[in-house]
């Protein structure tokens, strides 16, 4: 099975290398949230921006607020592990 984590196109490579950088990750912290929401909303939920940067796999997590009861979205990133996905929830 081949995974997005597999083979990284070029761009993707320079991306993960450049979110790696203090400066970049402090100013995509404020950013990427706004930029993923319009990308996911005109993809009809199919995408993130994050994902089509970084060649991985963008999941949301929907769940229910225990004294509110609304919905609550999160953002996770989703990386196969043979059988498994591991899931990583950061700040950004």
């Amino acid at each position: 099975m081949t995974t997005p984590t597999d083979s990284p196109h070029p761009v993707q490579r320079f991306v993960r290398g450049l979110i790696a950088t203090r400066p970049a990750a402090r100013l995509l912290a404020h950013t990427i949230p706004h930029i993923d929401r319009a990308v996911f909303r005109l993809s009809c939920g199919r995408t993130t921006a994050a994902a089509l940067f970084t060649g991985l796999p963008i999941l949301t997590l929907t769940t229910t607020g225990a004294k509110s009861g609304r919905p609550r979205a999160v953002t996770l990133v989703g990386i196969p592990d043979g059988e498994r996905i591991i899931l990583i929830a950061s700040n950004w």
